[in-house]
């Protein structure tokens, strides 16, 4: 039995748009990229990276920064390095980790700088290393 000329068209077009909706719902359905495997585009300290966002905050907007400080305030989300730079945590169970007066290292996205409260902000944060401020 011959399939005629329009019939293989049909079965074409339907195979396309088969093909077509899987690869839209691949594209609209990716993971998000975790913090954990992205690369840094800052490594430094809390103040350093203050500067640099004070010269061109632009430049750093949602890019992935590692810094390290010390803890000046822990909340229910989140934790303050520094007293200018709000980190909220990606699991809010780990912000009982951070205790105040430690040094920490921190990974996490530069999302903008709130002039109000006159604090830079990160989101998607995740705890690198802690430890005790030495007096």
């Amino acid at each position: 039995m011959s399939l005629s000329k329009g019939s293989k068209i049909v079965i074409g077009l339907l195979i396309i748009a088969v093909l077509g909706m899987l690869i839209g719902y691949r594209i609209i359905y990716k993971p998000h990229k975790k913090t954990i495997d992205q690369k840094a585009a800052f490594v430094g300290t809390a103040q350093r990276f203050q500067q640099q966002v004070a010269s061109n905050q632009q430049q750093w907007q949602n890019t992935i920064v590692r810094l390290q400080g010390k803890v000046t305030g822990v909340d229910q989300q989140g934790i303050t390095l520094n007293q200018t730079i709000y980190c909220q945590l990606e699991d809010s169970l780990k912000v009982g980790q951070a205790k105040t007066n430690t040094r920490l290292s921190i990974k996490g996205r530069f999302i903008g700088y709130d002039d109000l409260l006159e604090e830079i902000k990160l989101d998607q944060c995740i705890i690198i290393s802690q430890k005790d401020e030495k007096n």
